[in-house]
């Protein structure tokens, strides 16, 4: 798991109202991953995906775009309730919890 999805879902442990249950289900999905680093193969693919949705008015953000990038680097679907900006990256696997 690349650091910038660790920082998402803390945004989502900041932003909840049960904080400190959001923290311990983060932290218990942290501790069965291994962390990896944001790779340049990452951050030229999170560039292109953010570049290509830009110019088409469809942006979705350098955070969200790397962590499509990430995701399609890993062969991993992204896991989020926010699949609105995920789907349009093309061949990414959303999946919602």
């Amino acid at each position: 798991m690349p650091h910038t999805v660790v920082y998402e879902l803390y945004i989502g442990v900041g932003k909840g109202v049960q904080t400190d249950e959001n923290r311990k289900r983060v932290e218990k999905v942290l501790s069965s991953l291994p962390l990896e680093p944001t790779t340049p193969s990452i951050a030229r693919r999170a560039g292109k995906i953010e570049g290509e949705l830009q110019k088409d008015g469809k942006a979705i953000g350098a955070v969200d775009a790397i962590v499509a990038a990430a995701a399609l680097d890993y062969d991993e679907p992204v896991v989020t309730a926010d699949i609105e900006d995920f789907e349009r990256v093309s061949d990414l696997r959303v999946e919602t919890y």
